[in-house]
Parts: C-alpha cells; structure tokens; sequence
C-alpha cells in the first residue's frame, strides 16, 4: 500500500515537515533494516533511542521518517512530527485498513500462533495471493505494518494478533477488525499479567470485537476453555458463529487415524460425512490441530479441499520451531525460538515418539509470574510420564523441571548453557535425539549451534 507523506501527516495527526509527495512503500523500525522508499519510525524505546539512528537511515536511502522530537534542518530529512511515533503507526493502519477488501483472518492463542499462520497461509495460497505476518511481527508495532503491506491484489490476509498485557487485543482489533478469528488454545504465557488463563481467554476474545454475527470464529475443541465458547455464542455472550476442530469426536472438524513416520504424520480428516487422507512431514499433535484449522477456513472459503491437502504436504516448520536436523545420526528437535508449559509438553510427547536415547535439554520458561515454579514442575512431570530417557534442565527456573523429574539419576542440571554444553558433548552419542527448548531470552540456540559445530 502506497501513501504519500501528507497521507500519513493526515492519518497520524502529526505535522508534517518537507515533501508531502514523497511516496512511502512500506516502513520499518529497525534502522538496519532501512530502505529506500520506506519510511522509519523512530521510537524511544526504554534501552534505546530510535531518534539518534536517523541519520544512519538517511545514509541508507531513507527520505522520511516519523519523530517525536522537532529534527535540525541540516539533517535533510522529510518527517511527520508527532506525539507517540507507535500511536501514529497504529492511527495510519486504522486509516488503512479502511480500504482493504480482501477478508483478514486473525490468529491468536497461548502459543502456536505462528505454525498456526504458517499451515493457514500454505493451505490458502493454494488458490489465493495471500498476505501473511512476516516472522512474529504480531504486537502493537509489528501488526500495524503488516497491515499496511496489505495490496490491492492480496485475496486473503492471515495476520497473528499477539498479547502480552491486558488491553493489547482490543488494540489490535480496533486496527485490524478481522473477518475471521482462529484460536489455537489457551495456555499459561503471560498469566503473570492475567492472573488466570479465564482472564487470558477474556482478554483474547477481543479478536471478535468486529466480527459480525454472520462471522465465525474458529476454535480448537481440544482445549478445556476453548470448547466452551460454543454454548458461549449459544446464550448470545459470543456473537459469531463458533466451530470447532480437534481430535474430540464433537468437533465440526475431527482428525482422526493419527500415526506418524518418525518425520512426518498421517491423520484422516472429517468434516459431516466427507473424509480425507491428509499428510503433514511434520510431527506433532499440535501441528495436526494447526493443520485442521486450515482445513478448516479453506473450506469456509470455499477452496478446492484436494489441491488444500496437496500444499499441506509440503510444509516446513518456520526457524527453531520444532524442525529436525540430523547431524552424524544425531537428531536434534530444534524448538529454541520460545517456550511455556504447553509448547514444553507439546515437544516432549514429539520426542517420546523417536527410537533410541531421547534427551530433553529444557531451559527456563519466561514471563510465568508466580505460576513459575508449579509451570517448571509440571513440565518435568511431563518428562517423566513419557519416560524421556534422560533429562539437561538448564537456567534458574529450570531447577524445578529437574525436581519434577522423577530419576534423579538420568537428569542433570546446570545455571548456564556453556556448562550444559560442556556435559552434553560428552554424554551424546550416535543415535540419540535431543529437543533442546526455552524461552527467547534463554538463548538455547547457543546450545544447539555448538552441538551441531561438535558433532559435524
């Protein structure tokens, strides 16, 4: 979506400074990432100030930018002046979204979101141009953009909405106003700012704020809170039309005859009387349930479910989201992006399901509030219930994985990745797997390059 700069002064109610006809393309918030033709937002964040990179954008072919602060002449760049430089992104993609025709389907949930929008995108684009989030760009700053890059002949938008705070969903709604909603389940991340996963599931249902009663909101009917929602809109307390799909035989959408291959998973999909064989060359329950939520708005589309299934098939887990790597008959379970208590059972019932040595190389999970010990806990329970064969609980948290955990003779526990490394480079050996797992800020990646650099 192409704007020109007095477009935006207008939208943003900011001022503008130099030439309104400069045409922006797109914009950006991180200075290394600056282009010509696209326009940055600085921010004053609380480690940084966007405001001291303008000129290195300007160096880099950038004309325009928004600021907060009044800017030197000298520095030759055309800018909106405004008060919040986020409140005025968000106030361009109200504006914008006004003009979108294409239906926008809005994903939220506890984790999952991004699968879940990887598998939906997939599974649309098999007929439809298709504008998706870009990586996890689904917050206050990330969403806005996004929906700026929607274009005249994108037939569809498939846009994460995530939250950490209460108040963030009806934000993102007011700007997005989706057609559709998908939610995934309703877990435990971020219930130190919640309180409870009721008030979680409270707070995401706000992604329904705009959607007409005609609408629908899909639902995973596996989750305990989730299934709910149907006798919700029953009693008129949830105005669109719920449905459902899961491995529950209620479901509107079922998966059924689920059996995996060690690398990828099999299932028969119903809907009504309808069945079909559907294969994913990924494993995982979650991703089953993140595959049915696909068949499921295709179907509501109105796309052929044949050449669906076809795209489906060629699915790959996005970057340290559960992808496998083999190095010298190792295998490793790359699940190093985040983490809370049901993406670490989700990866735990995936490992359990190889031959050979299993180890869970599990980190902290982050931002759990005073659910952290009993969330660190359950996980190690988890462990042992799947009878994981060995057990690296790493980070401060995480020695309440390793209390869970109930043979203290197969399990091991270090403050840092750099001792879990020096352990696990001699313990491994051919034949084993490992999922290695933690929250963002846990770095576990540094755990998996380093084994992966030792065992090539």
């Amino acid at each position: 979506m192409i704007l020109n700069l007095s477009q935006i002064a207008e939208f943003s109610g900011g001022k503008l400074y130099g030439n309104g006809e400069i045409e922006v393309k797109g914009f950006f918030t991180d200075s290394r990432k600056a282009e010509p033709g696209k326009m940055f937002v600085a921010i004053k964040g609380e480690n940084t100030d966007g405001h001291k990179y303008i000129p290195n954008v300007i160096e880099a072919g950038c004309k325009a930018c928004f600021s907060q602060v009044k800017l030197p002449e000298e520095l030759n760049i055309n800018y909106v002046l405004v008060d919040d430089s986020v409140a005025a992104l968000q106030k361009c993609a109200t504006e914008c979204r006004k003009k979108i025709k294409a239906p926008i389907i809005g994903i939220t949930g506890s984790v999952g979101k991004t699968t879940t929008k990887e598998i939906v995108s997939l599974a649309l684009s098999s007929a439809l141009n298709v504008n998706k989030t870009e990586g996890n760009a689904n917050g206050q700053i990330g969403l806005p953009q996004m929906i700026m890059k929607t274009e005249s002949d994108h037939n569809v938008c498939v846009f994460e909405m995530g939250m950490s705070y209460p108040g963030e969903m009806k934000r993102l709604a007011d700007m997005a106003k989706p057609n559709i909603a998908i939610m995934t389940n309703i877990g435990v991340s971020h219930i130190e700012f919640h309180g409870s996963r009721e008030n979680i599931m409270a707070e995401k249902i706000r992604i329904a704020d705009y959607i007409a009663e005609s609408g629908t909101i899909f639902v995973n009917g596996d989750d305990d809170l989730l299934c709910t929602l149907k006798d919700k809109h029953a009693s008129g307390e949830v105005r669109p039309v719920v449905v459902t799909f899961g491995t529950n035989p209620n479901c509107d959408f079922v998966a059924t005859n689920i059996r995996d291959n060690g690398i990828g998973t099999q299932f028969t999909y119903l809907m009504g009387k309808k069945s079909h064989e559907v294969y994913l060359p990924v494993l995982g329950m979650h991703n089953v349930r993140n595959a049915l939520a696909a068949l499921a708005v295709a179907e509501y589309l109105g796309l052929d479910i044949n050449k669906v299934i076809e795209a489906l098939a060629t699915y790959k887990s996005p970057d340290m989201r559960g992808g496998i790597k083999k190095v010298n008959n190792i295998t490793f379970i790359d699940d190093t992006y985040n983490a809370s208590p049901d993406s670490m059972v989700s990866s735990i019932d995936v490992l359990a399901g190889f031959k050979g040595r299993r180890i869970a190389v599990l980190s902290d999970m982050l931002e759990l509030g005073t659910y952290s010990e009993k969330g660190h806990r359950e996980v190690g329970e988890a462990a042992s219930k799947k009878q994981i064969d060995f057990l690296v609980a790493v980070g401060n948290e995480a020695e309440f994985i390793y209390d869970g955990f109930d043979c203290p003779e197969k399990s091991e526990y270090f403050k840092t990745n750099s001792e879990a490394n020096a352990f696990l480079e001699t313990f491994v050996k051919s034949g084993d797997t490992l999922l290695i797992k933690g929250s963002r800020g846990m770095h576990t990646e540094e755990i998996l390059n380093h084994l992966c650099e030792r065992f090539a």
